[in-house]
C-alpha cells in the first residue's frame, strides 16, 4: 500500500470519490464486486487521511486495522472498530471470502454498506475538524 505520495486532502478525495462511485454502481449494477470494493477504498482511503494527519504509521492492511482501533480510542467509541471491521467484508470478498454472500444477504448488505458509509463520512467529518463524536454523519448517496 503506497500513500507516501498523497496528501491528507487527497485522500480525503479520494475516500468521497471511492463513496461516491460504489454507490452509483451499486444502483447501477447491485452488489457488484467492484461497487463492493470501493467502499473498502473509501474506508481505508478516509482511515489513511485520518493516520497522516496524526503522524500514525501506515502502509499495510494491518496498519490499517490498528489504524481503526486507534481512531475509536481517541475518541472513546468502539463504534468505529466495528464499522472498519465490516469494510474489511467487503474487501475479502473480492477474494472469494465464502463467509460473506452479498448476493444472498440483502438486508445484511444493505446495513453493512451503510455502516461503511458513515463510517467513511465520521472519519472525514474528524480529520476536516467536525468532530462527529455522536454518529450525526449522513451516509453517501
Amino acid at each position: 500500500m503506497t500513500t507516501g505520495y498523497m496528501s491528507v486532502e487527497e485522500h480525503i478525495q479520494a475516500a468521497r470519490a471511492l463513496l461516491e462511485e460504489s454507490e452509483r454502481e451499486y444502483q447501477e449494477q447491485g452488489a457488484s464486486l467492484q461497487s463492493l470494493e470501493k467502499l473498502w477504498g473509501a474506508a481505508s482511503h478516509a482511515s489513511i487521511a485520518k493516520a497522516k494527519q496524526q503522524g500514525w504509521t501506515v502502509g499495510s492492511h494491518r496498519a490499517l486495522v490498528n489504524i481503526s482501533q486507534l481512531i475509536a480510542d481517541e475518541l472513546d467509541d468502539e463504534w468505529f472498530r466495528a464499522a472498519f471491521s465490516v469494510a474489511q467484508k467487503f474487501h475479502n470478498r473480492f477474494y472469494g471470502d465464502i463467509h460473506f454472500d452479498p448476493f444472498t444477504e440483502t438486508s445484511t448488505l444493505e446495513d453493512d454498506r451503510e455502516m461503511v458509509a458513515r463510517y467513511v463520512n465520521r472519519v472525514l467529518a474528524v480529520v476536516e475538524g467536525s468532530d462527529l463524536r455522536n454518529g450525526s454523519a449522513g451516509t453517501a448517496g
